[in-house]
């Protein structure tokens, strides 16, 4: 993938970049950070589809970005503003 790669942080955080951008930030206590820096593009959505775990997705409807967890009871969302933390209880 074109400018995208994982890097291993020194407190065994884990991030996704694309460009100069984490866009995901995985840490060791389970959250998971997406902070799209404003960088709302295809191709910045498909890294995130491909790379969120099992059951989150993003999506967008009319220009808003949201994260969706598809294994919640019921569908929790979270409108992306410039920074979303997805955890599961």
């Amino acid at each position: 993938m074109h400018n995208t790669y994982l890097q291993t942080r020194d407190d065994k955080t884990i991030v996704l970049k694309y460009h100069a951008t984490d866009v995901i930030t995985w840490y060791s206590d389970g959250r998971i950070v997406v902070d799209v820096d404003g960088w709302q593009t295809s191709t910045t959505k498909l890294r995130l589809n491909e790379f969120l775990p099992d059951g989150f997705r993003c999506y967008s409807d009319k220009g808003i970005w949201y994260i969706a967890d598809t294994q919640a009871l019921g569908l929790a969302i979270h409108t992306i503003v410039k920074t979303c933390i997805c955890r599961r209880a």
